[in-house]
């Protein structure tokens, strides 16, 4: 039997989703009215603009748009350059972190330098920084308990939930049912994120980003004791 990784655990699952729906209640309250996490948008904004006639507003929306894709391409070729890394480190029996644990040490790490830029700058010093790490986040972290989800938006798992709901119905299959539990829990958990993220933002401003930084701490430490014991079992 195949032994379950944390990252697609519902734990794991609850702290990027969390994570998620407090950076979106962050940027949209305190940096501008903007949600970062997902680019649809953007899009539309930049097709707005340049019918208004603002072509240099237009352009502005082409900067979370390509960081957004910067941040995808990192993940698709990072892992890639690591798991090179880590089969040196192995060979001369030195540690080793996996794109994972690496991401969410990034993560908290620019979360914790944006919790203290001073208020005078721009909007786009939070907003970009913030694009770039959830698109890292929902192309990093695909799958828990079986479904592919995403953490950063909720669109496509409000739609599971309905698809899933419905396929249960007609065929009587519970499996169908605990799937869309799946994807109700994780949309709840974005939306508490989101209530947090309000609530802090609008008590505590920009430093509200390191209780965002810290929900990520157990989600770190799980990833590496995960990786400590495998290690141990191997040895």
């Amino acid at each position: 039997m195949e032994q379950k990784r944390f990252e697609e655990s519902m734990a794991a699952c609850a702290m990027l989703a969390m994570t998620g729906g407090f950076l979106e209640a962050y940027t949209y309250i305190l940096k501008g009215g903007v949600f970062c996490n997902a680019q649809t948008g953007n899009f539309a904004m930049l097709a707005v603009r340049f019918a208004q006639g603002n072509y240099l507003g237009a352009l502005y929306y082409l900067l979370p748009i390509s960081v957004y894709a910067v941040g995808i391409t990192l993940t698709v070729r990072g892992p890639v350059h690591v798991r090179l890394l880590e089969y040196g480190r192995a060979r001369r029996g030195l540690c080793r972190l996996r794109w994972e644990e690496i991401y969410v040490l990034l993560q908290i790490a620019v979360l914790t330098v944006l919790a203290f830029l001073p208020d005078e700058l721009p909007d786009a010093c939070w907003n970009v920084p913030i694009t770039f790490l959830c698109a890292m986040q929902y192309n990093t972290f695909q799958k828990f308990r079986g479904v592919t989800l995403a953490t950063t938006f909720c669109t496509n798992n409000l739609r599971q939930v309905a698809i899933r709901v419905n396929k249960g119905m007609l065929t009587g299959k519970r499996h169908f049912f605990q799937e869309a539990a799946v994807y109700a829990q994780s949309i709840a958990l974005f939306v508490l994120g989101a209530l947090a993220g309000a609530v802090l933002a609008s008590r505590m401003g920009g430093i509200s980003l390191l209780f965002c930084a810290a929900l990520l701490l157990p989600l770190l430490a799980g990833l590496l004791r995960e990786q400590w014991q495998i290690k141990k079992n191997n040895l």
